[in-house]
């Protein structure tokens, strides 16, 4: 029971740190069409 809750967390965190990388990505990308 232990692992699968570590697991669960482990993809919840992958997911979270998925959704910052695209929000980063996003937000440069924003910037830069507007700088250019």
């Amino acid at each position: 029971m232990k692992f699968h809750w570590s697991s669960m967390s482990l993809k919840i965190k992958n997911r979270i740190y998925a959704c910052q990388q695209m929000y980063i990505f996003i937000s440069y990308f924003t910037f830069f069409s507007r700088t250019a």
